[in-house]
């Protein structure tokens, strides 16, 4: 008999719906692959909160950076080029190269050189490579920023002769007190004014327009009442 109501139950729990099915196929589980099975079904995978300890040392990592500033920038001097020239100094973390104006790009890239327009010769058009202005360069450690600074401002580059940057001379500053964040903000705040500023420059073009659009409708209107008479 109990035989009997066992393999009911077995039965009933086959035709059991999916939830049911595998929340007595979980119970059976193992811790391990219970927790896998939950991170598998999108359960329990909300992120941890630190604790003050990790959060202690996660502060005291930030704290021992240092920034150093890049006022000038060679042309053709790629991120991964200024990384591989200050490694020689202290291990790097982030580097931010700020891009130049792509209206000034624009512009350089349509200049002409060589040449004389009055005998027509040929010309060539200018650099179409993408250029950075400026740069921001995070050591690990803060005391290797001062240092690479202190050493490198007003030093030429060096690396390979044949390189074209070779003879240019370093513009480096260490950023006291300066963090990542505070270059993440002023970015932000750049990009907030770059796009209110684009959105007014559309909306008075749209309102010059409108208003062009309107004394056009007036002069058609005008035009027939006078064809009419």
């Amino acid at each position: 008999m109990d035989d009997a109501h066992d393999a009911d139950r077995r039965e009933a729990g086959g035709r059991a719906g999916p939830g049911l099915g595998e929340e007595k196929s979980v119970e059976g589980l193992s811790s391990g692959r219970k927790r896998n099975l939950e991170k598998r079904d999108g359960r329990g995978t909300a992120p941890k909160a630190l604790s003050k300890k990790a959060l202690k040392r996660f502060t005291a990592r930030q704290k021992a950076k240092g920034i150093v500033y890049l006022s000038r920038l060679p042309p053709n001097m790629k991120p991964q080029k200024v990384r591989h020239l200050l490694s020689d100094y202290g291990e790097i973390g982030r580097v931010y190269l700020a891009a130049e104006d792509a209206g000034v790009r624009a512009l350089r890239r349509e200049t002409w050189k060589g040449g004389d327009e009055r005998d027509g010769s040929k010309k060539a058009k200018g650099s179409s490579g993408k250029r950075y202005t400026e740069g921001w360069v995070e050591f690990i450690d803060k005391k290797e920023a001062k240092i690479a600074a202190q050493l490198l401002n007003g030093e030429p580059m060096g690396g390979k002769k044949r390189a074209s940057h070779y003879y240019d001379l370093w513009c480096i500053k260490y950023l006291p007190k300066f963090e990542w964040d505070h270059l993440t903000e002023e970015l932000n705040h750049q990009r907030a004014v770059l796009e209110s500023k684009m959105a007014a420059e559309v909306a008075a073009a749209n309102r010059e327009r409108d208003f062009y659009l309107s004394r056009v409708d007036k002069a058609k209107a005008v035009a027939s009442i006078i064809e009419r008479r």
